[in-house]
């Protein structure tokens, strides 16, 4: 074999070992067992939403919490407004009237300075929260009435966090498809590196933590940064050592009601790349790779296009890597409920690629709007002002 052939085989490796492993850990998630927990003793949960100008979206947001078949004594509802400029406080006083739970309506405080603004609200909430399992999720979600079931199975004994996924309902337009395909991306690469033991990222739409851990590492992990309440906090329990499990069942998965603007999932996209720095190094590799695949995938095509010598080889990867893919695809999402079409599987060979080029670049922009905040980077930190 000469050089030529060994950097085309070598090029060809690259595409294909990522799927391998993220295959790999979709599998050994699949085959984790959180144990028995009694029926008969479940945990206290706290639900805790915090929201900024989410008038049009906390209402059926707070109505599906109540529609929860978790016994009714054995959780509450904490809501913290972060300083809404329109009507959000109100909307949720109104949907939580006469509600038979729990239920707190609270104003988030200025106080400390220091730290994100989004965790001081989430801080403020568990600092009135009773409950042994605090379960987050987003004023524009909806949960199904399994939800807090589905979260109280995942903790057994030793489990200090459960993460989950949140999938937006199918809606028409390329953006909407592509939004929905994103947020699969998304769950099932927080999936996977459970199955390797470690987690990665996480989803602040559906996660829920054990009080004892949370407590356990301090608080938010980098709490003056804006992002990072979820994938850097349920690191940080994970280096404390405990278990961190993915949901596993239709009832956990959350339903995302919002179908953002362009410049908002930029500037979302944005915020979440802004924490990869703080990720553990095999995580911030295997992403690496990850993109490289992509990268070297599109130079594949070309070459498979344009070269009649390497054709068949170029049809062997290429084929090799979309049936990797599409099983860890069907792996992920068969046994949470989440339908796959057609016209959705052809869009996340075709479109995916691209994004994941892409997706890491918003990184090195100098700051992002976001919730009517602009937060910028200054002196390798991020500081936030309301406009």
């Amino acid at each position: 074999m000469n050089l030529h052939e060994m950097l085309i085989w070598s090029a060809g490796l690259l595409i294909v070992l990522p799927s391998v492993i993220w295959l790999l850990g979709i599998a050994r998630w699949r085959r984790l067992s959180p144990g028995n927990l009694s029926t008969d003793n479940l945990p206290l949960i706290s639900v805790i939403i915090a929201g900024r100008d989410e008038e049009g979206f906390i209402g059926e947001c707070l109505a599906s919490v109540l529609k929860s078949d978790y016994p009714i004594d054995r959780f509450e509802i904490i809501f913290v407004d972060d300083h809404s400029l329109d009507q959000t406080l109100e909307a949720a006083r109104t949907a939580t009237a006469g509600a038979a739970q729990r239920v707190s309506v609270l104003s988030a405080p200025d106080e400390p300075a220091a730290m994100g603004s989004k965790k001081r609200a989430l801080t403020f909430g568990i600092e009135h929260a009773s409950g042994e399992i605090l379960a987050f999720t987003d004023a524009d979600n909806r949960v199904s009435p399994g939800w807090l079931r589905a979260i109280s199975a995942q903790f057994c004994s030793g489990t200090g966090a459960v993460i989950g996924a949140a999938i937006p309902c199918r809606s028409k337009g390329l953006g909407a498809l592509f939004y929905r395909l994103e947020r699969i991306m998304v769950a099932l690469t927080s999936a996977s590196p459970i199955g390797w033991g470690t987690p990665g990222s996480a989803c602040g739409q559906n996660l829920a933590l054990r009080r004892g851990a949370f407590e356990q590492i301090g608080g938010y992990a980098h709490s003056q940064i804006p992002s990072g309440d979820d994938d850097l906090t349920v690191q940080a329990i994970s280096r404390a050592g405990w278990k961190v499990r993915f949901s596993d069942t239709p009832d956990s998965v959350v339903s995302d009601a919002r179908q953002p603007s362009l410049r908002t999932h930029r500037d979302a996209t944005t915020r979440h790349q802004s924490v990869i720095r703080f990720y553990p190094l095999r995580w911030r590799l295997l992403y690496f790779f990850s993109i490289l695949s992509s990268s070297l995938l599109l130079v594949w095509i070309g070459i498979g296009v344009f070269s009649g010598e390497l054709a068949p080889l170029f049809w062997y990867i290429l084929g090799t890597k979309i049936l990797l893919d599409s099983l860890t695809l069907s792996a992920f999402t068969q046994p949470l409920g989440i339908k796959i079409n057609v016209k959705e599987f052809a869009a996340a060979h075709i479109l995916l690629p691209f994004y994941q080029i892409v997706r890491p670049l918003f990184s090195l922009r100098s700051g992002y709007r976001w919730k009517s905040r602009v937060v910028s980077k200054a002196f390798g930190a991020l500081s936030q002002h309301t406009t």
